[in-house]
């Protein structure tokens, strides 16, 4: 998909029709970092499983006894990340690396949020040179369901400003490269799935339909196929609508309040804030939701009960609902924090909680306190150069959690974790204001979450009526 997009903003005069599936256009959201902070379990995992293999036979082709002497170890890091491991170490620059044949991971982590390379890199900003109608693949727990999003909406724009043909969305329940229909610990029913989607063909189906309408010039093809196609789960069926997001759509604020509950209305003015510790020497573990990483660390809806017992995550509860709540589209905490670090990180999650109490990840997000100034609102990166923060000192933060498209059934809760880690997906913090790929000192940063009246932390949804 990202090949695609590099090609396209070349204006090659051969292309005429594009579907970029599972991707993105900026790599400082959700690729090399999230939220300022470097996405290791993605970059580690992806270069020395899918390429290392392939770089060496082709570094030393034709020198079988070097392959021989070298291959060892390149399986040996692969059966280590498949198994679990290979991310503990500090600082990063000891991270495995056979032969030096990903150089690139390491030199992306060492790079900033504000570093030039990156223009180079995004397709951020290039959009205007795509002169072709898109249809845009995406999965609510795909790695880069935010970019794909942004991509669509790029093109939406770009598209009244040129006169083409309006892009095209489909959004599944699915992972990264997965189509099927069961994730993680749920089942969306067969025709969730990229070989039935909504029992009107597969992907490939859906595939040709677009490319018969825009090559063939055969309107006929997408007669019936609305311009918006989303997989909602919960009710697990699929919506159409003429665009994203939904029209009439509005955004409702659930607000964190003291005692563990989020209800519509905020706190008090005496209302308690709540402290917790994150130590970098135990982090969070990462369970489930949007990942790229080996199946033993389980992408997709999986039951967070095992990191809500924690006493560094904070967890609140919505009551009971009566009715249900449609959620599709953006979605974002805003939080009011203080640290006894100079930098830190803090990280929210949105959960679906069964009557069984099933607590299942429905979409998260990072952020690095140093670089609040480089991520202003949801989908926005601004790169600027990263400022400590004082120790102490209330701070706004607005946490992007990119979308999701989930109905919270009737006899069902909402819930919103804060804590400050979700390892290995995400690099610690030290909390030191030093770097993970020089450093190994860590300390205890000591949060304080504050949710009165003044300081309202929340979370933001984007909801439509059912």
């Amino acid at each position: 998909g990202k090949t695609q997009w590099h090609a396209a903003v070349m204006r090659p005069p051969s292309l005429k029709s594009m579907v970029p599936g599972l991707t993105w256009g900026n790599h400082l959201n959700g690729v090399q970092m999230r939220g300022g902070v470097q996405e290791l379990g993605l970059m580690q995992y992806w270069a020395q499983t899918a390429l290392t293999l392939d770089l060496l036979f082709r570094k030393y082709a034709g020198d079988r006894e070097i392959i021989e002497e070298k291959l060892p170890e390149v399986i040996h890091t692969i059966d280590t990340l498949l198994a679990g491991g290979g991310y503990d170490v500090l600082p990063l620059t000891e991270l495995p690396n056979p032969d030096e044949l990903v150089p690139f991971v390491e030199g992306g982590f060492g790079r900033s949020v504000h570093h030039e390379d990156w223009e180079y890199l995004n397709i951020e900003g290039k959009y205007e040179n795509v002169d072709v109608p898109t249809f845009h693949i995406g999965g609510w727990y795909d790695c880069f369901i935010g970019e794909t999003l942004r991509q669509y909406e790029a093109m939406k724009e770009r598209s009244r400003e040129a006169g083409l043909r309006p892009p095209h969305l489909l959004v599944g329940p699915w992972t990264h490269g997965d189509f099927g229909s069961t994730f993680g610990e749920l089942d969306f029913g067969i025709g969730s799935s990229g070989m039935f989607l909504d029992y009107r063909g597969d992907l490939t189906d859906a595939h040709l339909r677009w490319f018969d309408a825009t090559l063939k010039r055969d309107e006929g093809a997408l007669r019936g196929t609305p311009p918006v196609k989303v997989f909602v789960m919960g009710e697990n069926r699929w919506r159409g609508y003429e665009e994203w997001p939904p029209p009439g759509s509005h955004t409702e604020e659930w607000h964190l309040i003291s005692g563990g509950s989020l209800r519509r209305g905020p706190g008090g003015a005496r209302d308690e804030p709540v402290r917790y510790d994150y130590d970098p020497e135990d982090p969070v573990p990462t369970v489930g939701g949007p990942v790229l990483m080996a199946a033993i660390h389980g992408s997709g809806p999986r039951d967070q009960r095992s990191i809500e017992s924690r006493p560094d995550v904070l967890v609140y509860t919505s009551p009971t609902l009566e009715r249900p709540l449609t959620v599709l589209g953006s979605l974002y905490v805003t939080l009011f924090a203080a640290s006894s670090a100079p930098d830190t990180d803090f990280v929210a999650r949105l959960v679906d909680v069964y009557p069984d109490g099933r607590a299942i990840c429905v979409a998260d997000g990072i952020l690095r306190a140093s670089v609040r100034e480089s991520y202003p609102a949801p989908g926005v990166v601004t790169p600027v150069v990263p400022s400590s923060i004082e120790p102490g000192e209330v701070y706004e933060y607005v946490i992007d959690l990119w979308a999701t498209g989930i109905a919270f059934l009737s006899g069902h809760r909402m819930r919103v974790e804060i804590t400050s880690s979700s390892h290995p997906r995400w690099e610690r913090n030290l909390n030191t204001g030093e770097s993970t790929l020089e450093s190994s000192r860590t300390e205890v940063a000591h949060q304080t979450i504050f949710h009165d009246a003044g300081r309202r932390s929340r979370i933001t949804l984007t909801v439509v009526e059912v």
